[in-house]
């Protein structure tokens, strides 16, 4: 029996979010279909970085899909306690700036951290060195690091052992350090939304505290750059359209009744023979479901409850040498032993908590979809 339902960081709910989830548009369906004829439990929704519309968006969607009237209670977004500056930098000194102004507004006889937020995984590497070379307390965080390494990290900062934290904006969710003094962003975030969040871990004992934005034109080109390949056209939202029209044609030239299709983003991908989908591998995933979510918007599809097949594997060789050794004097075409090693690799170097698509497989393998489950059943009969 649920009693209610609470969805924290709601701002993702909205199709105006700064951080806005595709899959997310299906809650209210859900919430719905969960209470059956029956009455549908309270929702909570909470959020503290959402403008107007995105407040508006909320509102409605839950009114749309779930008959649910929300009233909306707000606390406001003014922080009296902190103070914003813009420093104007360059490319060669932004090290060095970083430095000085951590030197400057949270020095060693000051109690709380210092966050530094990079746009990119290896700066945060980068700026934790040097941070480090200059007598500082420095780690980094980033979303690739191992589960242990980033609890470890977390832990350590929070308990005041690091001076300095160099991040991405994976840095954050549940980082409840009372006394963050100073914010620095090295580089320009997407949004003003992303700022407002990120810049909002300063201060949080209500004591005095500075969220410093290092500018450089170049940094405003990455981010427009980057905003530009995560914009879906018109012409690629037809693409997705079309193929998953091809699929449905496949699907019933081989008998099968017609009128559903389940595919992976990189399925749906491989039929769009004509090239019209701006290939991105690190956007591409979330364009493609969100192009899925306005084809539903326009009523040209309904996208039902996804269905997950999952390949647990324990690897049975310690290395991608061990495994060539087994496939070594098996009648294979070379060919497919070069796939099947190059599946071997990516599971050796698997996040193990997060696992790996069968769509990153395909692309690493160059093999298709279907012929995923017969390369992990050889697999097996080899003892790899």
């Amino acid at each position: 029996e649920i009693g209610s339902w609470v969805l924290d960081e709601a701002h993702c709910l909205s199709k105006w979010g700064h951080d806005f989830r595709p899959d997310y548009r299906y809650v209210g369906r859900f919430i719905k279909e969960k209470a059956g004829d029956g009455r549908v439990p309270p929702v909570l929704c909470l959020t503290a970085t959402a403008k107007p519309d995105v407040v508006a968006d909320i509102l409605a969607y839950f009114n749309d899909k779930a008959g649910i009237a929300l009233q909306c209670l707000d606390g406001g977004a003014r922080r009296e306690n902190l103070e914003f500056d813009v420093v104007p930098t360059t490319p060669a000194a932004k090290f060095a700036h970083i430095h000085q102004l951590i030197e400057t507004y949270l020095p060693p006889e000051m109690s709380g951290g210092v966050i530094v937020y990079c746009a990119t995984r290896n700066q945060t590497e980068e700026i934790a060195a040097f941070l480090k070379e200059k007598g500082l307390a420095a780690s980094h965080f980033h979303s690739k690091l191992r589960p242990e390494t980033k609890k470890a990290v977390q832990e350590a900062f929070i308990r005041g052992e690091l001076r300095a934290m160099a991040a991405t904006n994976a840095f954050g969710m549940g980082i409840d350090k009372p006394d963050v003094r100073l914010v620095i962003h090295a580089d320009i975030p997407g949004s003003l939304e992303n700022y407002l969040q990120e810049a909002g871990r300063a201060g949080r004992d209500r004591s005095p505290a500075s969220c410093i934005l290092l500018y450089t034109p170049e940094d405003v080109e990455r981010q427009f750059g980057m905003s530009a390949r995560s914009r879906l056209t018109r012409k690629e939202i037809q693409a997705i359209l079309k193929s998953l029209r091809n699929l449905d044609k496949k699907k019933r030239k081989e008998g099968k009744p017609g009128g559903e299709v389940i595919a992976t983003s990189g399925e749906i991908l491989a039929e769009d023979e004509d090239a019209a989908f701006e290939r991105d591998s690190a956007t591409e995933d979330t364009r493609v479901r969100t192009a899925v979510s306005w084809l539903e918007e326009a009523q040209l599809l309904t996208r039902e409850e996804n269905q997950v097949q999952i390949f647990p594997s324990s690897l049975r060789v310690s290395s991608l040498e061990e495994a060539r050794n087994k496939l070594a004097g098996k009648s294979l075409p070379e060919i497919y032993k070069q796939q099947l090693l190059a599946i071997v690799d990516a599971l050796i170097a698997a996040d193990p908590d997060e696992g790996i698509s069968t769509d990153e497989l395909m692309g690493i393998a160059r093999i298709s979809s279907e012929k995923i489950r017969t390369a992990f059943a050889d697999l097996e009969q080899y003892g790899i």
